[in-house]
């Protein structure tokens, strides 16, 4: 299906699905929250399990290659927030991985 012609519980539900296996060290788990707003826990690597939360109307979301690691990384910052208040909601080594879940974040927005 397309993420525009899916219904936000399954566009989250495929968003999960991918945080489960983009990245061999890191899972994301994603969920809406009141206020048209995306909360994220990620776990995994040294940082133990953070979680973040960005409000979606007006959200910028990016996706970016880090040519170092070869990674692969979907950002979304807040409206009118600058780049430092930018969190990644997921890493993965394959462009299709990290373009489908930014193709998802910004049907999501718009839903």
């Amino acid at each position: 299906m397309l993420p525009l012609e899916m219904t936000q519980a399954q566009r989250l539900q495929a968003m999960n699905h991918l945080g489960q296996d983009a990245h061999s060290e890191f899972t994301w788990l994603c969920r809406t929250i009141p206020g048209c707003s995306l909360q994220w826990a990620v776990q995994g690597g040294d940082s133990g399990k953070e979680t973040a939360q960005v409000p979606l109307r007006g959200a910028a979301i990016d996706l970016r290659l880090d040519k170092i690691d070869q990674v692969y990384g979907v950002q979304v910052r807040p409206a009118g927030a600058s780049n430092l208040d930018e969190s990644t909601l997921m890493l993965s080594k394959s462009w299709a991985q990290a373009m489908t879940m930014n193709h998802l974040i910004r049907s999501l927005q718009i839903g």
